[in-house]
C-alpha cells in the first residue's frame, strides 16, 4: 500500500479550512452594524492614547485603564479586566498594580481560562464552536463552590488570548457585552486582533524603551539615564526628608582583562555584577553602569550604617564570581564606597561616593568606605583594613 504524503493531507486540509473561512466571511450581506464604528472608535481612540500617553518602561497600567475604557465606549462592554502572562501561561498578573476584587480563589485558574491560555483560542459564550468540553468549563465556572461571590463572579462572555511567536502573552476578559455583539463571532474575532495588535506594540515600545536605557553588557541602565532618574529621586527624598545612600563600586583590572585579551570573561563578570546588584537591591532602588569599570547604586529610605550592610553583601556577592576564574581572581580588585545623598543634588553624592572609593583604594581596604556629606565628619571608615 502506498503510505499517504502527511505533508500534503495537511496542505490540504488547510487549505479547505481557508476556504471555508472565506465563504463565512463573505456570506454575509454586508458588516454587521456595530462593528464598522467600533473599529473606527478604537483605532481613534488608540492613537490618541499613544500621543498622550507616550509609554515608556512601564506603560502597562495606563494602558489596562484604555482597554477597559474604549470597549466600553465602543461596544459598551462591561466587567473587563486585562491580565499578563508569565512564560509558563500558568499564571496570570493583573496589568494594573490596583488591589481588584478576585475573580477566582488565590492560586488557581479556571479551567476555562487555561484552556484559552493553553490552545491560544477565544471563547464567546454562545458560539456554536464552542462544542460540549466548553460547555461543561463554563458550567464548571459557574458551579465552583470555592469562586468569590458577587455580581463579578459569573463565567464571562469572551475571553481573549493575546499570542505572539505561538505563545500567550496576554489575556482580555470581558464580563458582558450587548447582544449584538456576543452574537457576531467574526465581528469579536476583527476586533480581537485590533486588540491583540495594540497590545504587541505597547509591547515592543516599552522592549524598546528599556533597550534604549540599559547597558547591553551588564543589563542595568546607561550613565545618561541612571543620572536623569537618580536626580529625580534625591531630589524628591530631600524635599521629604528622607535619607539616601549612593554606593559606588569599582572594578580594578578591566583594563588588564583587555589588554590580554579577555574580553568574553570581561563581559561575563559585568554580566554577574549586574546580576549579583540587581538581586540585592529592592525594586524602587537604582543601579547603573556609570564607566567601564564603575557602577553606581541610589538606594531610598537608607542611612550610612544600613547602606553599608548592603555594599557588604555586594561586595561578598562579586567576589565570590571573582573567585571563580583564575584569570579574574589574579586580575580584578573589586572596591565599594558610599556616601549619603542631601540637597547638594546627585552629581555631588557621585563625586564624594568617587572619592571614598580613591580613599579606599589609597588605603588598600577591601570592605566598604563611607565618606558622609557633613563637612564636621571628616571620613567614616566602615570595616577592617585589607
Amino acid at each position: 500500500a502506498v503510505r499517504p504524503d502527511q505533508g500534503a493531507l495537511r496542505r490540504a486540509d488547510d487549505a479547505e479550512a481557508a476556504a471555508s473561512a472565506a465563504v463565512v466571511l463573505t456570506a454575509g450581506s454586508r458588516p454587521a452594524d456595530w462593528l464598522v464604528p467600533c473599529a473606527g472608535e478604537l483605532i481613534a481612540s488608540f492613537n490618541a492614547w499613544l500621543e498622550q500617553e507616550e509609554p515608556g518602561l512601564n506603560p502597562w497600567p495606563a494602558f489596562d485603564r484604555w482597554v477597559r475604557d474604549a470597549l466600553n465606549q465602543s461596544m459598551r462592554a462591561r466587567r473587563v479586566r486585562c491580565f499578563r502572562a508569565t512564560d509558563t501561561a500558568h499564571r496570570l498578573l493583573s496589568l494594573t498594580n490596583e488591589l481588584e476584587e478576585p475573580l477566582w480563589p488565590a492560586g488557581t485558574l479556571p479551567g476555562l481560562v487555561e484552556h484559552v491560555l493553553a490552545t491560544g483560542r477565544s471563547f464567546i459564550k454562545g458560539d456554536r464552536n464552542n462544542g460540549e468540553l466548553i460547555e461543561r468549563l463554563v458550567s464548571a465556572w459557574s458551579m465552583d463552590p470555592a469562586r468569590p461571590t458577587g455580581p463579578n463572579s459569573a463565567a464571562p462572555q469572551w475571553l481573549l488570548p493575546v499570542r505572539q511567536r505561538n505563545r500567550t502573552i496576554g489575556l482580555i476578559l470581558v464580563g458582558e457585552l450587548p447582544e449584538a455583539a456576543i452574537g457576531d463571532a467574526n465581528g469579536l474575532t476583527a476586533v480581537g486582533g485590533w486588540l491583540s495588535l495594540f497590545w504587541r506594540h505597547v509591547r515592543q515600545q516599552e522592549a524598546l524603551a528599556v533597550a534604549e536605557q540599559t547597558d547591553r553588557t551588564s543589563g542595568v541602565l546607561t550613565r545618561i539615564d541612571l543620572t536623569a532618574r537618580a536626580e529625580k529621586v534625591v531630589a524628591e527624598s530631600a524635599g521629604d526628608g528622607e535619607p539616601v545612600v549612593l554606593i559606588a563600586l569599582a572594578v580594578e583590572g578591566v583594563r588588564r582583562l583587555n589588554d590580554q585579551g579577555h574580553w568574553e570573561l570581561r563581559d561575563q563578570l559585568m554580566r554577574e555584577i549586574g546580576n549579583q546588584t540587581r538581586r540585592k537591591l529592592r525594586s524602587d532602588d537604582l543601579v547603573g553602569r556609570f564607566s567601564e569599570d564603575r557602577f553606581v547604586m541610589v538606594l531610598r529610605r537608607l542611612d550610612l550604617a544600613l547602606g553599608e550592610m548592603i555594599g557588604r553583601k555586594i561586595l561578598a556577592a562579586v567576589e565570590t564570581v571573582v573567585h571563580e576564574q583564575p584569570v579574574l581572581e589574579e586580575t580584578v580588585r573589586v572596591r565599594c564606597g558610599l556616601t549619603d545623598a542631601g540637597p547638594d543634588g546627585f552629581e555631588a553624592a557621585v563625586a564624594r561616593a568617587f572619592q571614598a572609593l580613591n580613599e579606599a583604594r589609597r588605603q588598600d581596604r577591601n570592605l566598604p568606605l563611607a565618606l558622609p556629606r557633613r563637612e564636621q565628619e571628616l571620613l567614616a571608615v566602615s570595616g577592617a583594613s585589607a
